[in-house]
């Protein structure tokens, strides 16, 4: 790598540079990606602020929106920027949460993209996108790890006696389409990459391959490791529910206790609830995202249905 150009200069919103913003959302093999591909492939990418960059919520969703410099953020990256114009890297901020989090009724997605443009308007963006349900029955046990004390069913319904107020997990924010197209049109269509998570699991390499043809990397990337993240039984979440709920959760050690409780209880048992409340969130969902799902199925050029999408 050679040494970095123009130092002394200052970036400018016009200035083309090689940023990748990987956006979310939460729940679709975000760790998976920074670990093993961002944070671990050196010689093709650069992490400013780590392969989970905090710093960017500091900014893009922290800040005041009556302070916000975008001169700033360009400032603090400069270094790293300048560094991937002289060399074939690109500098990633990823952070999957800057879409939002339906994990935690985090809805800033439209503010964060627009900070995010007005830094670097010539940006390329990656968005990971899971079908609903399972994105939803995902989000669920990781509010619940959270802290989280409603059932299922509260965590995904609007409470109608209560005007004015929604839950935690909006099913509006998973009307892909709408996201996408919104990116495409501040960012660029040659500029935006959406890729289905369940294509990570069925073929890491070629999920892989596609994230480095669209920032024009040469070579090759093999997964070291395979994407496997096993959350605890639907059982065992009932039980750290009721805990949140006495506050029980709270103690020393907690979590280990949960994840050791979690392998005594019977599978069976885990199963039963776990098919309870899928068919919860089944029922709920309905037809809600089969028009959204073609719409997306043409921005990105891949038929959801496929990967078990309902269209």
């Amino acid at each position: 790598m050679g040494n970095p150009k123009n130092t002394s200069s200052k970036l400018t919103p016009s200035q083309k540079c090689k940023v990748l913003f990987h956006l979310g959302y939460p729940k679709t093999a975000s760790t998976w990606l920074q670990d093993n591909i961002f944070g671990f492939e050196s010689e093709k990418f650069i992490c400013p602020w780590g392969a989970r960059a905090g710093h960017a919520i500091d900014h893009f969703v922290l800040t005041s929106g009556f302070v916000f410099d975008p001169q700033v953020v360009r400032s603090e990256l400069q270094e790293s920027i300048l560094q991937s114009m002289d060399s074939d890297r690109v500098v990633v901020i990823s952070e999957e949460t800057l879409i939002g989090d339906i994990c935690a009724e985090r809805y800033w997605g439209l503010e964060t993209i627009r900070r995010i443009s007005l830094c670097f308007p010539n940006a390329k963006v990656m968005l990971c996108i899971r079908e609903q349900k399972k994105i939803i029955y995902s989000a669920y046990g990781e509010y619940i790890r959270g802290g989280g004390t409603q059932t299922i069913r509260q965590f995904i319904e609007t409470d109608k006696s209560r005007p004015g107020t929604g839950p935690v997990c909006r099913s509006d924010a998973l009307l892909y389409d709408s996201v996408i197209s919104h990116l495409q049109k501040v960012f660029g269509e040659d500029s935006v990459l959406v890729l289905p998570t369940e294509l990570l699991a069925s073929d890491p390499k070629g999920f892989v391959q596609r994230l480095l043809a669209f920032l024009d990397l040469e070579g090759e990337v093999s997964p070291h490791e395979s994407v496997a993240h096993v959350g605890l039984g639907a059982f065992t979440l009932a039980v750290a529910r009721f805990a949140n709920q006495v506050r029980l959760s709270q103690f020393k050690n907690w979590n280990f206790f949960l994840r050791v409780l979690d392998k005594v209880i019977p599978k069976s048992l885990n199963k039963v609830v776990e098919l309870k409340n899928r068919s919860i969130v089944a029922e709920f969902v309905g037809d809600t995202f089969n028009a959204s799902n073609q719409k997306t199925s043409k921005l990105i050029s891949q038929d959801l249905s496929d990967f078990g999408y309902s269209i």
